[in-house]
């Protein structure tokens, strides 16, 4: 099994594990100034896709500027339901 500091994960491991890939790393948001959420849509690959963005400072044009996005992928679309109080989408 890999450690969490980097390891390398044979092609056994990875396919039951879930994974992250850093395309680009943030902690913490600050100043957020929009959050949406995408559909749920499938990708080329025939998986179930559904992004996250943020935006935040600067305003650009009267919009605020994208920050970061993430973007969850799976095999089953009821996965990437988001429940949050009061809500279900």
């Amino acid at each position: 099994m890999a450690s969490g500091r980097g390891g390398l994960i044979s092609p056994n491991e990875r396919n039951s594990m879930s994974a992250i890939n850093l395309l680009q790393q943030k902690m913490e948001v600050v100043d957020a100034r929009k959050i949406t959420v995408s559909d749920i849509v499938l990708d080329t690959d025939g998986n179930q896709v559904r992004s996250i963005r943020i935006f935040g400072d600067p305003t650009v044009s009267g919009s605020p500027a994208p920050f970061i996005e993430v973007v969850c992928r799976s095999a089953n679309k009821i996965d990437l339901e988001i429940q949050a109080p009061g809500f279900k989408f």
